[in-house]
């Protein structure tokens, strides 16, 4: 049998594959869209397809602006990996960002948190101890120094554990529990004192 070269298509799947099916198994979309459900019949990206599909691209060692994802998805199996009906072309920066917008809406430590606790909970992954600490992200750029939206964290100079005090930067606090799952995330201002943001942070046993 011959193959007609003009209808072959070459789909590339690599390391992809074990992102997508590690999050089918956590059930990753699934629990946001149960907590942020989707109001729209005529959606085709859900809050949860579209989050997941922003973790294969942030993994993909490629990590696109919004507007480039749907770039990077053109030649990836993408029924495959975010499932049926869900095209490289519906990965666009308006379904994309809606979906951020509401994720910002509902809080992004409080959806990460329960999402984590079902997730650990439903694979005995949580323990008697919890771990806590931050860490720096430097920047480099230009970025508004005037003072941030509410809730917003500021991109600033503080104390860097990148050893980069030259360089702004934000800060990221983690709550690790079992074997090293990270159960609560919050982003930070960079110039936040672990002094302060330790002591704020809710416990895993408030949250249970």
């Amino acid at each position: 049998m011959q193959l007609d070269s003009q209808n072959v298509t070459q789909e590339t799947l690599n390391h992809l594959g074990l992102v997508a099916a590690t999050g089918k198994d956590l059930r990753i979309a699934e629990l946001i869209d149960e907590a942020i459900p989707t109001k729209d019949y005529r959606r085709i990206v859900s809050t949860g397809k579209a989050a997941m599909a922003m973790i294969i691209n942030g993994l993909g060692f490629s990590n696109r602006q919004l507007y480039l994802v749907s770039d990077f998805f053109q030649n990836k199996p993408v029924d495959r990996l975010l499932g049926d009906g869900i095209k490289a072309e519906h990965l666009n920066d308006d379904s994309l960002g809606k979906a951020l917008d509401e994720i910002a809406e509902y809080g992004a430590s409080r959806l990460f948190g329960e999402v984590a606790l079902k997730i650990a909970m439903e694979h005995k992954l949580l323990s008697k101890f919890a771990r806590i600490d931050t860490t720096s992200f430097s920047l480099e750029g230009a970025f508004d120094s005037s003072p941030p939206e509410e809730e917003a964290i500021r991109v600033t100079h503080g104390y860097s554990k990148d050893n980069r005090p030259d360089l702004k930067q934000v800060i990221l606090s983690l709550i690790m529990t079992g074997p090293s799952f990270p159960i609560w995330m919050e982003p930070l201002s960079g110039n936040t004192s672990d002094k302060t943001s330790l002591l704020q942070t809710p416990s895993v046993d408030a949250r249970i």
